[in-house]
C-alpha cells in the first residue's frame, strides 16, 4: 500500500512540475522582447550606469551600499546585484533585463508552489500563477531595470511565506529561522516588504479559519524588523525631500487620492486600461475621487456578506489590501499617485480569488447548461487570453527612453518630467535640436526645474 501511495505521489509531483514548466515557458516567451530593451534615462542612471558603487565593487563600495540610500531608497541588496552583474558582464543592458526576467520567473514559480501549499487544487494554482506571470501590470516591475527591487524583494517575500508555512505545519525551528532570514533579505531589497508579518497573520487565519491574537507572539521578530525598517524608510524619505503630505495638495484630499488609487488597482487587475509610466496627480479631483470610498465600502461589504465562509476569497482580498495599503500615496512620495509596480505582489491575492471563482464555475453542476455559466466561463477565458495580447505591446513601450516617455506624453502631455527625460535621450543621441525642444517644453511646464535649465544650457554650450 505504501509503495502504491509513493507512486501516486510521484505522479502528482510530475504533473505539478509539468504545469509549472508550462507557466514558466509561456511567461518567458511573453516577456522575451524585454531582453532587447535599453537602459532608461529614468533612475537607471542613478541606480546603475552612473552609480559608483556599481562601477567599482570592493569592500568599501559594499559598505557604502549598506549605509546610504540611492534617490532616497534603501535597497542595498538590489544595488549589490547590479554591482555583481557589472563585475562579471559589464554595462550590458541585456544582462540586467535577463536577470530581472529570471527573478520574475522564480517569483511566478513560488506563487504556484505557495498556492499548492495552501491546499488549492492544481487548476487554481495554475491559473493564479499564470496570471501573476503574464499580466500587463507586471511589465513595469520586469522591464524597468531600476525596479529590480520588485522582483528581488518579491522572491524573498514569497520564499519567506513558503518557509513559514513549512514551519507552521512541521514545527521545525530551522524553517522559522530561514523564514526570518528571507524576510530580512526582502527588506534589504525593498521597503515594501514590511507588510510580510501581516501576511503571516493571514496564513494563520487561512489554516485556522479564524484570527487569533495568541499566535501573534511567534511573529514578534517579524514585526520588530518591519517596524524598524518602516521608521527608517520614512526618515530617509524625509531627508531626501520626497515625502509629501501637503505640497501637492492638502492632506484631506490625499485621502481621496488613496481611496481612488485603491479602486483603480482593483479594477485594473481584471480590466487593464491606459497604462502609463507616470500618472500625474490631477490639478483638481473629479467626483470619482470623492465617490471612491463608497465603492470600497460596497466591495468590502459584498465580499463579507456573500463570501464570509469562503476562506480563499477573504484571504485573497485581505492579502491584496495589506500589500497595496501602504502604497496608496496618502502620504505621497513624489508627484505621481499611481504606479503599476505597486501591485506586484498585491495582485496575487486577487488572482487567487479569480482562479477559485473560475474553478467553481467549471465544477458547478446543473441538469442542463445555463447561459450564465457559459458567459462567465467565456469572460474568464478572455481575461486569461488578454495578457497574451496586451503584455507584449506594453513591453515594447519600455524598449527605451524615447518609446517610454513618448507614450507618457501621448496620454499626459503636461508632465514636465517626461519632456525632461526625453531631452536626456535626444542629447545622448546627439540630436541637440530635439533635446533643446524637449527641455524647453519641460521648463514651460515646470519653471522651477533647475536640472532642466542646466541640461539645456550644457547643450547650448556644446553647440
Amino acid at each position: 500500500m505504501s509503495e502504491k501511495k509513493s507512486v501516486l505521489r510521484l505522479t502528482f509531483l510530475k504533473r505539478d512540475w509539468f504545469l509549472a514548466g508550462i507557466i514558466l515557458v509561456v511567461t518567458f516567451l511573453v516577456f522575451s522582447p524585454v531582453l532587447k530593451s535599453e537602459f532608461l534615462f529614468w533612475d537607471d542612471d542613478a541606480n546603475v550606469t552612473e552609480n559608483q558603487d556599481v562601477k567599482v565593487l570592493n569592500a568599501a563600495s559594499v559598505k557604502h551600499m549598506f549605509s546610504t540610500t540611492v534617490t532616497g531608497n534603501y535597497a542595498p541588496l538590489t544595488t549589490l546585484s547590479f554591482a555583481l552583474e557589472n563585475k562579471f558582464f559589464g554595462m550590458k543592458p541585456g544582462i540586467y533585463h535577463l536577470d530581472n526576467l529570471l527573478l520574475h520567473l522564480l517569483c511566478t514559480l513560488l506563487v504556484f508552489l505557495l498556492i499548492r501549499k495552501l491546499g488549492a487544487n492544481l487548476f487554481i494554482a495554475f491559473v493564479t500563477a499564470l496570471l501573476f506571470g503574464i499580466h500587463p501590470m507586471r511589465v513595469e516591475s520586469v522591464a524597468w531595470i531600476t525596479e529590480r527591487k520588485d522582483v528581488l524583494y518579491g522572491f524573498f517575500y514569497l520564499l519567506s511565506l513558503l518557509l513559514y508555512i513549512n514551519w507552521y505545519q512541521k514545527k521545525k525551528i530551522v524553517y522559522y529561522g530561514l523564514a526570518l532570514l528571507a524576510f530580512a533579505l526582502a527588506l534589504l531589497s525593498k521597503i515594501q516588504a514590511v507588510t510580510l508579518p501581516l501576511a503571516l497573520v493571514l496564513i494563520d487565519y487561512y489554516f485556522d479559519n479564524k484570527f487569533s491574537l495568541k499566535k501573534i507572539g511567534n511573529k514578534i521578530p517579524f514585526f520588530v524588523l518591519s517596524l524598524i525598517t518602516g521608521v527608517a524608510g520614512v526618515i530617509l524619505l524625509q531627508k531626501q525631500g520626497t515625502l509629501e503630505t501637503n505640497t501637492v495638495m492638502p492632506f484631506f484630499q490625499r485621502i481621496f487620492i488613496g481611496t481612488y488609487s485603491f479602486c483603480v488597482y482593483l479594477i485594473k487587475s481584471y480590466w487593464v486600461y491606459q497604462q502609463s509610466a507616470i500618472y500625474p496627480v490631477p490639478d483638481k479631483l473629479s467626483i470619482l475621487f470623492y465617490l471612491s470610498p463608497l465603492m470600497i465600502i460596497f466591495v468590502a461589504t459584498t465580499i463579507y456578506r456573500i463570501f464570509s465562509d469562503q476562506k480563499i476569497v477573504i484571504f485573497g482580498f485581505l492579502f491584496f489590501v495589506i500589500n497595496v495599503l501602504f502604497m496608496l500615496q496618502i502620504v505621497g512620495a513624489g508627484t505621481a499617485f499611481l504606479a503599476d509596480r505597486f501591485t506586484y505582489l498585491a495582485y496575487l491575492g486577487l488572482f487567487f480569488i479569480f482562479a477559485w471563482i473560475l474553478n467553481y464555475l467549471i465544477e458547478f453542476k446543473t441538469e442542463k447548461p445555463t447561459w450564465g455559466k457559459t458567459l462567465a466561463i467565456g469572460i474568464a477565458t478572455l481575461t486569461l487570453a488578454a495578457p497574451l495580447l496586451l503584455t507584449p505591446g506594453r513591453i515594447h513601450v519600455w524598449k527605451n527612453t524615447k518609446t517610454l516617455f513618448a507614450d507618457v506624453i501621448s496620454k499626459y502631455p503636461n508632465v514636465s518630467m517626461a519632456h525632461h527625460n526625453l531631452g536626456l535621450y535626444y542629447r545622448d543621441q546627439h540630436r541637440d535640436d530635439q533635446a533643446v525642444e524637449s527641455y524647453t517644453r519641460a521648463i514651460q511646464l515646470n519653471p522651477n526645474g533647475y536640472r532642466t535649465y542646466s541640461n539645456r544650457g550644457e547643450v547650448y554650450f556644446e553647440q
